[in-house]
């Protein structure tokens, strides 16, 4: 049978999402529980991975087993037996055809920022430079739509599409207490959006100029930016 899971998590207390030995993990921590529950060795693939200290507010997961277990018992045990900070949101029965990872159309990552002190329970989602200049940042993530060689945004170290990914929009979303970043794309590779949310915070706070990033889109040198959020 073939399941598939859709959860969300805070990231905080973990690191990452991808299964490691002798380390907190989300992927690590709901195979036990599947594990557990079918009897049987599980083993989920998810649509991407997030790095440590990464949300997720929709990943989906998909595994196997010769065991049927209704779904909504699925999510019942799973959300019993979780922390507060993993929450189940469904579970459902999809055909073979089905894969977390490829039958992806998009994925949409968000980073919070703002220029101002916030409120204490938005001190861990909430990137604040009070020096943040937004207008530059609006004018820099122009750079990023469309599709470019992030070589040098990312720290994966080979790559089968030689680094090429589609960004189909990105922009920023002003909320009340914070400015929202958000990036929408076809994938993205290790670090990917932390680098350029790294280089955004440069811009501005005035570090660099915008033309940094259209430097590194050209270059054929491969020289991966320090800048990390």
């Amino acid at each position: 049978m073939h399941y598939k899971l859709e959860f969300s998590y805070i990231g905080t207390n973990y690191f990452g999402y991808a299964k490691q030995p002798n380390k907190l993990t989300i992927q690590g921590v709901i195979e036990d529980l599947l594990t557990n529950l079918f009897s049987d060795k599980i083993i989920i693939h998810a649509s991407g991975r997030t790095d440590k200290g990464v949300h997720a507010l929709i990943q989906v997961a998909d595994f196997y087993s010769d065991k049927i277990i209704n779904t909504r018992n699925i999510v019942s045990y799973l959300n019993n037996n979780l922390n507060n900070d993993i929450k189940i949101l469904n579970c459902e029965i999809v055909d073979d055809k089905f894969s977390s990872r490829f039958s992806v159309k998009s994925k949409t990552y968000a980073y919070l920022i703002s220029d101002k002190k916030v409120n204490i329970f938005l001190s861990q989602y909430v990137y604040v430079n009070e020096l943040l200049d937004i207008n530059k940042i609006q004018n820099a993530i122009k750079l990023i739509k469309g599709s470019h060689n992030f070589q040098n945004f990312t720290s994966k170290k080979e790559d089968e599409w030689n680094f090429i990914r589609t960004i189909y929009n990105v922009k920023v979303k002003k909320d009340k207490d914070y400015f929202e970043l958000i990036f929408k794309g076809n994938g993205f590779m290790k670090y990917m959006v932390r680098k350029m949310v790294g280089t955004l915070i440069e811009i501005g706070i005035g570090k660099i100029d915008e033309s940094f990033i259209q430097e590194q889109f050209n270059s054929n040198k491969r020289n991966i930016v320090n800048y990390t959020a």
